[in-house]
């Protein structure tokens, strides 16, 4: 019975050690469960944190005398609820220190594009630093920051769109990346301070208009990789006195492309000028304005003299070479632009209304009707034997009282060629 008894009390213990493992098993299977959640969860909060804190290519800073209100997906004033398809971003907040000035546009994620009108208009903005996440720079997306004076383009950006930053008239002076290749239409139009331009090596097009009205540009270089200039590409650049690099003529005065004379340096103090023998065609407005030259040289070899090419204010004396009239324009020298909304309009170039192409004086009166024009003592040279033909000679007119040469027909006189050399 003893034994019985001992064999049950062995079993017995023998099951109690079974349930005690079992339960310590369970334990440590609690524990490691416990701990492996606890290290996913642990990640996902560094995950969520890390989420949470803005990388430094999405946050725009600027600085400005108060808050600005960009529209930074876009502006199409057709569409109100529009937003740029590559503008896959979120403003998690916008914060502006009156004290320092300094205003810091947080995103969710890096910004690629700054979109069409982005900032436009912002008056207030002074300068502005763009992440470097950012390639491409849309159509005006700077259009009239009167008070931006400086903006810093980092590399990464590639494109950068028409009239972008057209109408900053206190931008003093840009740095564009280096692997830009066009630099568009009315890119710099109207910034009136700026002074310096570097155009990088690699760039091959210089679009119409790109740095109209710059009245502060005193040089400019055109690196060896252009292979296009647009129209009119300096028109207004009335301190421009050297233009250096590609197409740029020997004394730095003037660029010649495809037998177009395109541009001139109206800011140099040179009281005569003889267009170059390779010239064919003087394009439209490239002497607007200037005030220094008193006499010019035609050579027999110009056969096109476009609106308002040789509009020197203080023109006394042309001297033509041509036995047969070059063809000469007349008409309204205009610029097209897009307001902030998108719409496309016209207006006049600063100081030029309707002119002759030769030599103009007007009087203008607001936006009413253009006054007469009126000349200054002025005397045309033209070869022994081309009166007749200089007389009756029209232009391409736009209006039908501008008769091109025969406009002049009292102000001819005829020479041989070795009477008039300086």
């Amino acid at each position: 019975m003893k034994q019985t008894n001992t064999e049950i009390r062995i079993e017995l213990n023998s099951e109690t050690a079974q349930q005690s493992r079992a339960a310590n098993n369970r334990g440590m299977a609690i524990a490691l469960l416990s701990l492996i959640f606890g290290l996913i969860m642990g990640l996902a909060s560094c995950n969520e944190a890390e989420a949470s804190t803005p990388l430094p290519e999405s946050k725009i800073i600027y600085t400005a005398t108060k808050k600005i209100s960009p529209k930074l997906k876009g502006h199409n004033p057709e569409d109100r609820k529009y937003g740029d398809p590559d503008c896959d971003f979120n403003v998690i907040s916008h914060t502006f220190n009156p004290s320092t000035g300094i205003g810091v546009i947080t995103l969710d994620r890096p910004i690629r594009v700054i979109a069409v009108g982005a900032f436009a208009e912002c008056d207030a903005m002074t300068s502005i630093t763009i992440p470097d996440s950012v390639t491409k720079i849309k159509d005006g997306a700077f259009t009239y920051c009167g008070a931006l004076v400086k903006v810093e383009i980092p590399e990464s950006v590639t494109e950068i769109g028409q009239a972008a930053f057209i109408g900053c008239k206190s931008l003093i002076e840009v740095k564009l990346p280096s692997k830009i290749e066009v630099i568009a239409d009315e890119l710099f139009a109207k910034s009136s301070s700026l002074k310096h331009i570097t155009i990088p090596e690699g760039v091959t097009t210089i679009g119409s208009n790109a740095f109209y009205d710059c009245k502060s540009l005193q040089e400019i270089e055109i690196p060896e990789s252009v292979t296009s200039i647009g129209y009119n590409p300096l028109f207004g650049c009335d301190a421009l006195t050297h233009i250096r690099g590609k197409y740029a003529t020997d004394d730095q005065l003037a660029l010649i492309v495809d037998e177009h004379l395109v541009a001139f340096a109206n800011g140099r103090n040179i009281a005569s000028y003889t267009i170059p023998s390779e010239v064919r065609v003087v394009d439209s407005g490239v002497m607007v304005g200037n005030k220094y030259i008193e006499s010019i040289t035609i050579h027999e070899n110009v056969e096109v003299i476009e609106c308002a090419a040789l509009a020197c204010l203080n023109l006394k004396r042309v001297t033509c070479y041509a036995t047969t009239p070059p063809l000469t324009k007349s008409g309204n020298l205009t610029m097209s632009s897009r307001d902030i909304n998108g719409r496309e309009y016209y207006e006049y170039a600063p100081g030029l209304y309707s002119t002759l192409a030769i030599h103009y004086i007007y009087r203008w009166s607001g936006f009413g009707p253009i006054s007469d024009y009126e000349k200054r003592d002025l005397i045309i040279y033209i070869p022994e034997g081309s009166m007749e033909e200089y007389s009756t000679a029209s232009g391409d007119k736009l209006y039908d009282k501008f008769e091109g040469w025969s406009e002049y027909k009292g102000y001819f006189q005829e020479f041989a060629p070795e009477c008039c050399e300086d």
